[in-house]
C-alpha cells in the first residue's frame, strides 16, 4: 500500500481510545467527575464532536465517501454490567465502589457511548 492510500484511509476513520486504570480515589477532573470517567469517557466525547468537522470533510477523499467513527475499550467492561451514574461526582458511594469497578464501569460507557 502506498503511503498516499494509507493517508485516504486515516483521513475519515478516527479511533478514540484513552485510558486511566485504577489511579486513586480521590482524583478528579478539574469539572469534578471521577478521574477515570473523564478521562476515559468524557475526554474522547468531546475530542470526536471537535474532530467531526474533519471528518466530514475526508468523506471528500474517500473511496466510499464515508467518514467512521471505532470506539474502542478494554476488557474490563466485561466485568461489570452496572453504571452508578450517581457516583461520577465526589460522594461516598463512588468511594465504596472503588477504583477497580469505577474502571470497569467507564470502560462499559465507553463501548455504549454513540
Amino acid at each position: 500500500m502506498r503511503v498516499t492510500s494509507l493517508f485516504r484511509i486515516l483521513s475519515d476513520t478516527y479511533l478514540p481510545n484513552s485510558g486511566v486504570m485504577t489511579p486513586p480515589i480521590d482524583q478528579l477532573t478539574k469539572e469534578g467527575y471521577d478521574l477515570q470517567f473523564g478521562t476515559n469517557v468524557i475526554g474522547p466525547y468531546v475530542f470526536t464532536k471537535r474532530l467531526l468537522p474533519l471528518l466530514i470533510a475526508g468523506v471528500k477523499s474517500s473511496d466510499d465517501k464515508h467518514a467512521r467513527v471505532v470506539n474502542t475499550s478494554s476488557s474490563g467492561q466485561l466485568f461489570t454490567d452496572t453504571i452508578h451514574f450517581e457516583a461520577l461526582g465526589d460522594v461516598p458511594l463512588r468511594k465504596q465502589i472503588g477504583t477497580a469497578k469505577m474502571y470497569m464501569e467507564s470502560k462499559l460507557v465507553s463501548c455504549i457511548r454513540l
